[in-house]
Formats: structure tokens, C-alpha cells, sequence
């Protein structure tokens, strides 16, 4: 009964280590076209990335997170509309970034439930003085969209805040995913809003890295409370 079991393990591992390649695979495609400006093969290429995230996050986990499985959407949809040059459709494309950033709060404050309010107020200093310090150095290369950078900036803050302080009061693995993941998404902002999309590619790059890097996080996270419930479960039967 093991050897089976121990086996369908192997089997589920392997499989979502080839997806995981495949969503690899697909985010270095898309980064080298728009490193290219390959607009054509880009439009059939991008919308398959994040759906391979999240089939990816489907086949390692036991119990979808359905919050996740939205904000996902979301942020495909805000991909799509990205390059669509008409008001409409960028307006949609924005509101969907803020939203889907919202809800990723929601995941790390729904896995993290445990951080003091004190510890997330120290772990936010640092990155609010970094967004402070750039948005008085480069305040005129972002007037056109300052009230859409200012939130994206204290979402960012919020989420590298939760992140930080999750790191230093449970250092593992998963901890060390999440800051990562967040300072990708970090990077991703700064090159987009700061630098005027000059380095699209290079910020395209840390944005799917950011999501692989989120989604291996949320399913360590989940396996890591399984676990806990199993063994508390076990611990109240005994006792």
C-alpha cells in the first residue's frame, strides 16, 4: 500500500514539475518577444502564462484556493487589456492590477493570520521610506498616473511589510518565496512606472517570476498547515 501511494506521489511530482517547465518555458518565450518587440507572436504567446500558473497551482495542491484562482484571472485579464490602446480597456486593465493586488493581501494576511500589528508596522519602514525617497526623486516622470503609482506603491508596502515580517519571525522556506516574490513584483513596478516602459522585457521577467515564486509560497504554506491540523487533530484524539 505505501509502494502504491509512494509511487503516485512520484508520479503527481513529476507531472507538475513538466508543467512547471511548460510555465517556464512560455514566460521566457513572452520575455524574449517583447525583448524583440515580436508584437504578433507576443498576442498568441502572453495569454498562455498565466494559465499555465494556474494550472500549475491546481495540480500541487489539494484544495484550490479559490481567492487565488481569482486574482489569477484577474491579473490575465489585466495582461490582455495591457496593450490596448483604447481608454476604456486601459482604465478596465489598471483597476484590474489594484484589485488583484488586493486580493493578494488577503491570501498573505489569510496564510500569516499570526503576525503582531507592531511587527508588520516595523517591517513596513524600509519599504515605505524606498517609495517615499522615489517618488520625490522621480516625481515628474510620474505625474500622468501619480494616484494609480501611489496605491499600487502602499499596496506593495503592505504586501513587502508581510512578507518581511513573516521572514524574520518564521524564517523557511516559504518565507524566503514570498520576500522574494514580493521584491519581484517591487522591481516590476519600478521599471514600469519609473523608467516609462523602457525595460518592458527586463520588468516582464521579475512580474512572472514574482507569480511562480508567489504560487510555490502559497502551496508550501498550505501543505505546512495541513500538517499542523493533522498533528493538532492527533494530538486532541490522544489526549
Amino acid at each position: 500500500m505505501r509502494s502504491k501511494s509512494t509511487s503516485s506521489f512520484f508520479r503527481k511530482t513529476q507531472f507538475v514539475n513538466s508543467v512547471a517547465i511548460g510555465y517556464l518555458f512560455l514566460s521566457i518565450v513572452a520575455v524574449v518577444l517583447e525583448f524583440f518587440n515580436d508584437k504578433d507572436l507576443l498576442y498568441l504567446v502572453k495569454p498562455l502564462v498565466i494559465p499555465s500558473l494556474l494550472f500549475m497551482y491546481w495540480c500541487s495542491t489539494r484544495r484550490p484556493n479559490t481567492v487565488y484562482l481569482i486574482a489569477l484571472f484577474i491579473v490575465w485579464m489585466a495582461n490582455l487589456f495591457a496593450h490596448v490602446d483604447l481608454l476604456l480597456a486601459m482604465i478596465f486593465g489598471t483597476l484590474s492590477l489594484l484589485v488583484y493586488n488586493v486580493l493578494f493581501i488577503y491570501l498573505i494576511n489569510t496564510s500569516l493570520k499570526t503576525i503582531a500589528f507592531f511587527v508588520l508596522a516595523v517591517s513596513a519602514i524600509p519599504f515605505a521610506l524606498f517609495y517615499i525617497l522615489l517618488s520625490i526623486i522621480t516625481y515628474s516622470s510620474i505625474q500622468e498616473d501619480y494616484m494609480f503609482y501611489i496605491a499600487q506603491s502602499i499596496i506593495l508596502i503592505i504586501l513587502g511589510a508581510y512578507g518581511l515580517a513573516n521572514f524574520f519571525t518564521k524564517s523557511r522556506k516559504s518565507s524566503v518565496y514570498l520576500v522574494v516574490s514580493i521584491v519581484c513584483f517591487m522591481v516590476d513596478h519600478v521599471l514600469s512606472f519609473i523608467l516609462n516602459g523602457n525595460f518592458e522585457a527586463v520588468g516582464l521577467m521579475f512580474f512572472y517570476a514574482g507569480h511562480y515564486l508567489f504560487c510555490r509560497f502559497l502551496v508550501l504554506d498550505e501543505k505546512r498547515r495541513r500538517h499542523h491540523d493533522s498533528f493538532t487533530l492527533q494530538a486532541k484524539v490522544k489526549n
